[in-house]
């Protein structure tokens, strides 16, 4: 299979890029023109449809995985940014593959669906996903296009380097550094990134999938825990005492304390990495 990449050179898409091309998929990415050294076979994407039109046409890709997000928090000097990368792209991608038989998938956001109780996006990057959503809901609908969505939950994994929460703590623990964290009590849902890739590959190769509708799914852990929680994992795993100070910084201004789970897991698909055995085999080389 040759499947086109948004996103390649991010964490989850380097990781997937390297497992297709591990089983024989010949894999490409579609990169903006300060990336394009990064990966071999590429194709430039400069902001317009044609060059998302070009990139198709030559590589005749049989799938498609947009994975290239902006995320802000700064909404006033993102915003050519984030209109390229989260509605335009997508836009362009679905466009250009309407009336054939290429599969489309989509990352989506938990944030898109608030915590318990809500049922909003929790800030202008998940607003403009879910935007998104309903571009990709017409595109199925009207114009023959076999789209799906994966709402990616927390993701983690060995040299992550993204700042993520998890990285922090497990970096802080085995240098011995006081942590200082939040009062704590938001819950987390975390899923290894082996994991994220093994449920974009089911979906590829699921032929039920097809055009008619946009399949919707969730990839997330089967066990959610608080930073309390987390800590206390690590705690277990570790000799020396975890230093933490809970409420050293106060929770974000629009923080999800609990993650809601419209939509079902991938069919067939189940974690196989489990958030308590990679931390303990990760703190076991520090002790």
């Amino acid at each position: 299979m040759k499947v086109l990449i948004t996103g390649i050179t991010g964490f989850v898409g380097r990781r997937l890029s390297k497992k297709l091309a591990d089983i024989g998929w010949v894999v490409a990415g579609l990169v903006r023109p300060s990336r394009k050294d990064e990966i071999e076979l590429l194709y430039e994407y400069d902001g317009t449809y044609a060059s998302v039109e070009k990139a198709i046409e030559l590589f005749e890709p049989q799938a498609i995985i947009h994975l290239a997000t902006t995320y802000t928090d700064n909404t006033s000097n993102s915003i050519d940014s984030l209109a390229s990368t989260n509605i335009s792209l997508p836009l362009f991608l679905l466009e250009a593959s309407k009336n054939s038989l290429v599969k489309v998938v989509f990352a989506g956001s938990y944030w898109q669906f608030g915590s318990q109780g809500e049922s909003s996006p929790l800030d202008i990057y998940s607003a403009s996903k879910a935007a998104t959503d309903k571009i990709i809901d017409y595109y199925s609908l009207r114009e023959n296009v076999s789209a799906s969505v994966l709402y990616f939950y927390g993701t983690y994994g060995s040299n992550d380097g993204r700042g993520k929460v998890l990285d922090y703590i497990l970096q802080s623990i085995a240098n011995g550094e006081k942590l200082r964290l939040s009062p704590g009590n938001q819950k987390l849902n975390l899923v290894h990134v082996d994991d994220i890739v093994s449920a974009i590959q089911l979906v590829l190769t699921n032929d039920d999938l097809t055009s008619g509708m946009a399949h919707k799914f969730g990839v997330y852990s089967r066990s959610s825990y608080s930073l309390k929680e987390i800590i206390a994992i690590c705690q277990e795993c570790f000799v020396p005492k975890v230093n933490v100070e809970f409420g050293a910084v106060p929770y974000r201004e629009r923080e999800l304390m609990e993650p809601q789970y419209p939509h079902p897991t991938v069919p067939g698909w189940s974690e196989s990495v489990i958030l308590k055995d990679f931390i303990k085999n990760l703190l076991a080389k520090k002790n």
